[in-house]
């Protein structure tokens, strides 16, 4: 093998002509191929342009100057065979390159749409922050913010402008009993028909709740804002479909009017919230106008619902029983009624406080009380060895229209061990006819478990004798409004005869209560009344009183009474 010696000198154009053509056209091939390697990785590596400039000079001068020496055919057919390789390499850095300029367009396009994304979830942050999910509508927060700015405003100052509180009659008691779809559903539709009411919909707003608030702004006289509260509730009032089924519901309406009533936003919200406490009292789809003596009221009306919450915690209620007797004068029956022992205001009638538990429902708690507790009693009546008496508890619309009221019904039996047939419950006419189909249906499973159904108030509501026919009732109840009356040839005296032909031809027993007089008791035994309840024969009295009275065999009968007389 020949060698060629290595001159340190570099080579110069007289010697490096004598090398071979080939040779010198490798060296070209080789300095290209580092050059092109220098091009392509180094600015991959993020190497500056300068840097890239200096390598490439370095391989030229090198490559040039005949750094290498070759000695043999072998030594050119590596340099072949390194080229070859480089040719593959180069093949391969080419693809990388494309992939990585492939995967730069994609993950820019990813960029792109990721950031597109994160615009619109901000968008809708911003928009739940200030609008209730549910409707759409405008939240507090927005709208007192514009409320202010526009009483603020000059345009607020020549016209009227009011402000008025709706709030849905019984929603709670809808929520609770029908499930949040329907409540949801229910809250939606009330968001639409206003919506399409009012031009504006920045005069809108979902406070909380079942509460939504309309801006009349630029109203010429009072007359037209009672024209515009009266088409609200109208709009409210109308029918609407879910499962296909069709429902109702009411509304009232309370009317603040700025400047008169208030001159700041929270506070003609809050007046137009009081007078919409007032129009509940006075019935459902009213509405009512602020007056100064309405915040005092609703005061105590927010304090005795706070107060009835504790009441619950801390066990302050109590049953009182009134006795119910047969025509032979023995107490047959009691019908249990609820007390309030306030710690400091006393004995509280129902009278006073029922109505204001059915509106912010503890109607519901404080009627699985009284179940529970009266199927204890009754139990407990039996295990002294009494005779067994039919227990009467009463049942509010709100607490019927109850979704599990069934099941509470039929775990109070099964706690206190009491047969169901010694259980009666009292429905009120109106509430009944509220919804006669489910009505029909809740009335029929208690019946099939052996519970009794009265029909209390009877010939005050609705009065449909073909309903009457359908409903699983077992005692009719004479309302004392018609026994009070009974005298000779009186209207109370005609209906209670109707109520006890009717009754009697429909094989049903019938109660009159609110009996007081011997006049009222010579009539009603006249009549064939089958049950006598009323102050006659006994108040309503504490649990430990009557259950003396039973103890003692102290039964009330007619003779005993009428010797009175």
């Amino acid at each position: 093998m020949s060698k060629i010696k290595f001159k340190r000198s570099f080579l110069t154009s007289r010697n490096i002509s004598k090398l071979p053509t080939m040779l010198i056209t490798i060296y070209c091939i080789y300095s290209l191929m580092i050059i092109g390697l220098t091009t392509m990785i180094l600015p991959m590596l993020n190497v500056s342009d300068t840097m890239i400039t200096y390598y490439q000079t370095i391989t030229l001068v090198l490559a040039t100057a005949g750094f290498i020496y070759i000695s043999s055919k072998k030594l050119t057919k590596r340099i072949v065979r390194t080229y070859k390789k480089y040719q593959k390499s180069t093949h391969s850095l080419q693809l990388a390159n494309f992939e990585l300029t492939t995967y730069s367009t994609i993950h820019s396009n990813e960029i792109q749409r990721y950031k597109a994304e994160e615009n619109k979830h901000l968008e809708e942050v911003a928009f739940l922050s200030s609008h209730d999910p549910l409707t759409k509508l405008p939240n507090r927060i927005l709208f007192t913010q514009r409320l202010t700015s526009y009483i603020n405003s000059p345009l607020s100052k020549n016209k009227l402008t009011a402000l008025i509180f709706i709030d849905l009659d019984g929603f709670k008691m809808i929520n609770s009993t029908l499930g949040h779809d329907f409540a949801d559903n229910l809250l939606i539709i009330v968001a639409k028909r206003l919506k399409e009411h009012i031009q504006n919909p920045n005069n809108l707003c979902r406070l909380n709740g079942d509460d939504f608030i309309v801006l009349l702004s630029n109203i010429e006289s009072l007359d037209m804002i009672t024209d515009q509260v009266s088409t609200l509730i109208e709009l409210i009032q109308k029918s609407w479909k879910f499962d296909n089924q069709s429902f109702n519901i009411n509304a009232n309406a309370g009317i603040a009017i700025f400047p008169d009533d208030a001159n700041d936003t929270n506070t003609l919200i809050k007046m137009a919230e009081i007078a919409m406490h007032r129009s509940r009292e006075q019935g459902a789809g009213k509405y009512q106008y602020y007056m100064d003596e309405m915040e005092l009221n609703i005061a105590k009306r927010l304090d005795m619902e706070n107060d009835l919450r504790i009441a619950l915690k801390e066990n302050q209620f109590e049953l009182y029983y009134q006795p119910q007797v047969d025509v032979n004068g023995v107490i047959i029956g009691v019908e249990a009624l609820i007390r309030w022992n306030h710690p400091c205001k006393g004995l509280i009638s129902p009278a006073d406080f029922i109505p204001v538990a059915e509106d912010c429902g503890t109607i519901i708690p404080i009627g699985e009380w009284v179940i529970k507790t009266a199927c204890k009693h009754n139990k407990e009546w039996q295990e002294m060895g009494l005779p067994p008496i039919s227990m009467s508890v009463n049942l509010s619309a709100k607490q019927f229209q109850q979704k599990n009221l069934k099941e509470v019904i039929f775990n109070c039996l099964i706690e206190s061990n009491l047969a169901p047939e010694w259980l009666t419950v009292e429905i009120t006419e109106t509430a009944a006819m509220n919804d006669a189909d489910y009505t029909m249906l809740v009335l029929q499973d208690l019946k099939n478990k052996g519970i009794k159904i009265s029909l209390d108030d009877f010939g005050m509501g609705y009065s449909s004798f073909i309903y009457l026919k359908r409903f699983p009732v077992d005692i009719l109840k004479i309302d004392r409004s018609f026994i009070s009356d009974i005298g000779d040839n009186s209207d109370g005296a005609h209906i209670a005869k109707a109520i006890l032909g009717l009754g009697k031809n429909l094989k049903l027993e019938i109660v009159a209560e609110g009996v007081e007089t011997i006049d009222q008791l010579k009539f009603l035994r006249a009549e064939n009344c089958s049950h006598i309840q009323g102050y006659l024969f006994g108040k309503p009295m504490p649990y430990a009183e009557i259950t003396a009275r039973f103890k003692t065999q102290a039964l009330y009968r007619y003779q005993d009474i009428l010797k009175k007389g």
